[in-house]
């Protein structure tokens, strides 16, 4: 399992809401990342269409449009 899929799967069971989202720093640690890795993965996962939402609270994954629009237009 590649560690894009891994993190996808991590934000997905437990990260779900902007209220439990997780700093970048933490995603490098969790995945042994650099910044720019994290950066690139998350950007390859929003590509495949996964909604990776972002904000000064970190990463999290959503089905909330609200949530989706807000990282678009961030």
């Amino acid at each position: 399992m590649s560690v894009g899929v891994e993190m996808l799967e991590y934000l997905k069971e437990y990260h779900t809401t902007e209220s439990k989202a997780l700093k970048s720093r933490d995603l490098r640690t969790l995945f042994n990342l650099t910044d720019k890795q994290v950066r690139n993965i998350v950007t390859q996962l929003r590509q495949d269409g996964e909604p990776v939402c972002s904000s000064s609270y970190g990463y999290w994954y959503s089905d909330d449009p609200a949530d989706i629009e807000k990282t678009i237009h961030r």
